[in-house]
């Protein structure tokens, strides 16, 4: 059964929608039907991942290889200037040749490959456009979409049970445009546990509980050398059971992105948490800096060192509340693909992606080592804001230190991919003897 914010998309779509026979009469614009796709095939392994809800016991991903084979499709139709509507279709498959989670009192734990060629079809995009309303001040974009905003640290995933095969949410967004250098962004977005309008549907979990929210985006060029952004989001994060009690979340932030000198830039952002889950207060902080130094602007070279420093606040087991950030939609590999399979559990109940509890200070390089590629190279040093040492007596704050690496390439406009190696060696936040962990993947896109 379609769920009942469906019918919310599709009335409001029906109300912002002018008549068919409007449309036809516009013969300023030609109507045009586009369509295209793409594939991409993935080889992952990784080992060794320390997970983060049982650092006592030495519980980790102990071998994990794969491959991932997703294939999309997607039609658009113009109807004039002002309205267009898209919908892509996903498929993908896995195929595991190892999967075992290992505990050393219970051995192995083998999991099971649950994605299977083409045992589901899903819409990642199925929207309509409605632009240039009330004098071309105001757009509008209704049903299932992206929503990707700054460096994607508060919003981005929408569904992360589901990896990278999609990132929607199924929402309604406004943007206003006060001038030509403010913007106003207004959504709110539902996005079900499960996925009613999947075909052939598996019954794949694509968050924990059902989710629903708000938010209004604030985007400022008002001064040329110091562009800002600012946010506020609620987020309902309907719980139940032992999943753990309802969350209602209110995050609010900013970002700014001074351009010092033509080769010196920074991203920086500030953002705070209050609310409630249950009967306990929660409340979280998050603090995001990158320095950037283009030092060879004039060479193909393009030599661009970084630091930064990145800190999620953690829960105080002295404070009756719970001061840990909370994930509001953020739960993707944010600066590492290795690292979101250690926050399993972490904090609030998530599954994966659960970042929380983090001060991190990095170092980094990237480079255009030769035509249509880009490589980036980083270390981070890893630790811990807060301990409990009741439940994990005898461990500190140390979380390790990370090492990750891209490389990009595109091969011409129809080929691309790249190249990832990520190696961690954990520190005293897990127990004595964990072994260093890694994380390869190489992946080839072909797009028509």
């Amino acid at each position: 059964m379609i769920k009942k914010h469906y019918y919310k998309l599709a009335l409001a779509a029906l109300l912002a929608l002018p008549s068919v026979s409007a449309i036809a009469q516009d013969t300023d614009t030609a109507s045009k039907f586009t369509w295209g796709g793409d594939v991409r095939f993935r080889m992952v392994s990784l080992n060794d991942i320390p997970l983060e809800a049982a650092r006592n016991i030495r519980f980790k991903i102990e071998e994990s290889n794969f491959t991932r084979f997703r294939t999309r499709l997607w039609g658009k139709y113009v109807f004039n200037n002002d309205y267009q509507f898209k919908i892509r279709a996903v498929n993908e498959f896995r195929n595991y040749d190892v999967n075992n989670l290992r505990h050393d009192v219970a051995g192995k734990i083998k999991s099971d490959n649950t994605w299977k060629a083409l045992d589901e079809i899903v819409f990642d995009e199925l929207y309509l456009d409605i632009n240039n309303q009330f004098g071309g001040k105001l757009n509008f974009r209704i049903g299932r979409q992206a929503l990707i905003y700054g460096t994607g640290k508060v919003l981005l995933e929408g569904n992360p049970l589901d990896g990278s095969r999609s990132v929607y949410n199924d929402a309604i967004k406004a943007v206003y445009k006060i001038n030509d250098k403010n913007t106003l962004d207004f959504f709110y977005f539902n996005n079900p546990n499960e996925d009613s309008l999947a075909i052939h549907s598996s019954h794949r979990n694509l968050v924990e509980w059902d989710e629903e929210g708000a938010a209004i985006y604030g985007k400022s060029k008002s001064f040329d050398k110091v562009p800002f952004e600012y946010y506020y989001v609620y987020k309902d994060e309907k719980r139940h059971g032992a999943d753990g009690d309802r969350v209602h979340l209110n995050t609010m932030g900013g970002r700014i992105m001074p351009k010092f000198t033509p080769t010196i830039n920074a991203n920086i952002e500030f953002a705070s948490q209050w609310g409630s889950q249950g009967g306990t207060d929660i409340g979280g902080t998050l603090f995001d800096s990158q320095l950037n130094w283009n030092i060879m602007p004039d060479s193909s070279l393009k030599l661009t060192p970084s630091i930064g420093y990145y800190y999620l606040s953690g829960d105080d087991a002295g404070s009756s509340d719970n001061e840990a950030w909370h994930p509001v939609l953020s739960r993707w590999p944010q600066f590492s693909e290795l690292y979101l399979y250690s926050f399993i559990d972490g904090a609030g109940g998530h599954n994966i992606g659960s970042w929380s509890n983090i001060s991190m200070p990095w170092i980094g390089l990237s480079m255009v080592p030769m035509k249509d590629t880009n490589l980036s190279i980083r270390y981070y040093k890893m630790k811990a804001n807060e301990i409990d040492r009741n439940s994990h007596p005898g461990l500190g704050d140390d979380r390790g230190d990370l090492i990750t690496a891209k490389l990009k390439f595109k091969i011409n406009k129809q080929w691309y991919g790249h190249l990832v190696a990520e190696f961690l060696d954990p520190g005293n936040y897990y127990q004595d003897g964990m072994d260093k962990a890694h994380f390869l993947r190489a992946e080839i896109n072909y797009k028509f």
